[in-house]
């Protein structure tokens, strides 16, 4: 058989792998900032422990198959260490925490990064820190009192898991569900995820039975909930069976049935080997190059079908090609109606919601209030509203100087907010909405809030303005003054701030984007950052 050209190059394939990566390390980012909170709760989200361990694992392999080495190296080290965590087998520490943290910033500058930029250094510094702060404890798990067919179809973590429910006194359900081949893949999901909100899912394992237009299989489930409980939760999902599988006081290797509802009828048959190739997914990568040069040449058409009203207009006036001209006018503005419809279809594929963006910042906030050593949440709102890809891009840099300059200049210490009558933790929230053809994106603290006269003060001090000229700014303009390049209210420059080149860089990508900024601030109640901009640049 003669071998097809090949046009999809090793540089596409890359480009694919740098998205790929950009959104593994996306999730990752949402979950470790999960756990962050986890970690000052004094508790363990498990679920989500185990997403970013899958996303290390997933991003290692992805890295090994491109010979990504240095980012292979240290998604390797990464890997071992959330295993080491998710085992129990070492303690969930700040230190620890905060080395995963770097090791996921580090590789989010990877993947960024230029290609002869080169991290070996720091990746092999940050490694020695990871092993460093996985001390490990020693282990407790008793299993032998388990049920030695029940262990034997566990993996080492899901051994683990079970043995950690047991010995904080709850239950280990065994639940026997099916599902139709066709619906198996949409019924687990919506199944497990209904039950995780009681119970921790430990495993998913084969059933014994054996029914040609269905497929069984038992989860393992961990809950302080009783058998009738789980019952009734999973009534929609029938037929169920539930069986105690271990408890703290006993773990049975046969359990007691609790419930059992009869077996569906009517179930539709597969196909004749019930296996398929298809995919539930139907979500497909789009180069936004591609996109643009789709809206290029329907700008193209268009100009072309402008041409049809004046040549049917020239028809008209001759002699015997009135119909023809009518006709011709007609099929002119059906194609001008349709080329505004694929025009707006284009666009519309070029949207994604803020919500990934905020997710983003959420992630940045974490860590700039880890190392300033404040207590900051942060709350969205609008997370579904939606805006050209590119500018989503474009804004990741002004929200995270404003965010930056927030958590620095205008929340308070954990103790000066206590003093002041305010929570501990200060809050900062983004929101997002539509109005017009411009989507707004607010962004407020709760924090000290910007003294205008402090700003008059500075740039006095600082030669920008004369003690007159600073006298008759009126509140907006003093406020604007904090966007020049430079300014900062700071005496000190740290890592964070005090060198003035934050806001001047957020109102310049914000005017590149034509939109505008402004600020709303009452002193001691907190900023607001009001970001009017298009939704989108890319109208032909």
């Amino acid at each position: 058989m003669r071998k097809k050209d090949n046009k999809y190059t090793k540089t596409d394939r890359f480009k694919e792998f740098l998205a790929e990566a950009e959104d593994i390390l996306n999730t990752m980012g949402n979950g470790l900032s999960s756990l962050g909170r986890c970690l000052k709760a004094g508790a363990m989200d498990h679920a989500v422990l185990n997403a970013v361990f899958r996303s290390a694992h997933t991003l290692k392999g992805m890295c090994g198959l491109f010979d990504f080495k240095e980012m292979a190296s240290l998604s390797h080290a990464l890997e071992d260490t959330l295993d080491l965590l998710r085992m129990g087998n070492v303690s969930f520490t700040q230190d620890l925490f905060d080395e995963v943290m770097c090791a996921h910033e580090l590789m989010v500058r990877i993947v960024s990064a230029s290609e002869d930029e080169s991290f070996v250094s720091e990746i092999e510094g940050l490694k020695r820190r990871l092993r460093r702060s996985c001390a490990l404890k020693e282990s407790a798990a008793e299993t032998g009192s388990l049920d030695k067919g029940l262990k034997s179809m566990l993996t080492e973590y899901e051994t683990h898991r079970l043995i950690e429910n047991v010995r904080a006194g709850k239950n280990v359900w065994s639940i026997n569900v099916s599902f139709p081949m066709p619906s198996f893949e949409k019924g687990y999901v919506s199944l497990t995820g209904l039950l995780g909100t009681e119970a921790e899912v430990i495993a998913t394992l084969p059933s014994v039975r054996a029914v040609p237009d269905r497929l069984y299989f038992d989860i393992l489930a961990g809950t302080g909930r009783d058998g009738d409980f789980i019952s009734d939760l999973l009534r929609d999902f029938s037929p169920v069976e539930i069986k105690l599988a271990a408890g703290p006081s006993a773990m049975p290797p046969e359990g007691a049935a609790v419930t059992k509802a009869a077996p569906l009828a009517g179930q539709p048959k597969p196909a004749a080997s019930g296996l398929t190739l298809r995919r539930v997914g139907n979500i497909v990568r789009v180069n936004i190059e591609k996109l643009d040069g789709v809206l290029n040449i329907i700008s193209e058409l268009g100009a072309l079908n402008s041409v049809i009203p004046r040549i049917a207009a020239e028809l008209e006036n001759q002699s015997g090609m009135t119909a023809c001209a009518a006709e011709l006018s007609r099929v002119g503005k059906d194609m001008e109606r349709k080329l505004n419809e694929l025009r707006d279809g284009v666009l519309d594929v070029r949207m994604v919601p803020i919500g990934a963006l905020f997710n983003r910042c959420d992630t940045v906030l974490s860590k700039l209030s880890r190392e300033m050593g404040k207590e900051v949440s942060m709350e969205t709102n609008g997370d579904e509203t939606e805006l050209d890809k590119l500018i989503i891009e474009e804004l990741a840099d002004p929200l995270m100087h404003i965010i930056r300059n927030m958590v620095d200049h205008g929340i308070e210490p954990p103790g000066v907010r206590l003093s002041l009558g305010k929570p501990v933790r200060g809050t900062v929230t983004l929101s997002a909405y539509k109005k017009g053809s411009h989507v707004i994106v607010e962004v407020k603290d709760d924090g000290v809030g910007i003294s205008v006269e402090s700003i008059k003060a500075k740039a006095v001090e600082k030669g920008i303005l004369t003690v007159e000229e600073a006298e008759r700014l009126t509140r907006h303009e003093a406020l604007d003054l904090i966007f020049l390049p430079g300014f900062s209210t700071k005496d000190t420059v740290t890592e964070t701030s005090g060198r003035g080149v934050g806001m001047d860089v957020a109102k310049e990508n914000i005017s590149r984007l034509s939109g505008v900024i402004d600020i709303e601030t009452v002193e001691g109640k907190g900023t607001r950052f009001i970001l009017t901009i298009p939704v989108t640049l890319s109208i032909p």
